[in-house]
């Protein structure tokens, strides 16, 4: 659980021994998701957020914007009944 939301929130953590990044999927309620879609950065930070089949897919790391964007659009909602 993370305090930003009433939702539960996946989380995970990518790395290759330099750098690492977090993903967190989050399924949206009523509220409109609290980032905005698209890269930012902050820093070295870059954060690519996007909402997808009512998810909000945030990926965050310190590593290129095009490369969080990649990997947010890479990821694909799979039902479990379909796994």
């Amino acid at each position: 659980q993370i305090a930003s939301t009433e939702q539960p929130v996946r989380y995970m953590i990518l790395e290759d021994g330099l750098a690492s990044i977090s993903v967190f999927i989050e399924r949206l309620g009523t509220a409109a998701p609290s980032r905005p879609n698209g890269v930012t950065r902050s820093g070295a930070l870059s954060t690519f957020s996007k909402v997808q089949d009512n998810y909000l897919l945030t990926v965050i790391g310190e590593v290129p914007g095009p490369t969080v964007e990649m990997i947010a659009q890479s990821l694909h909602y799979q039902p479990a009944e379909n796994r």
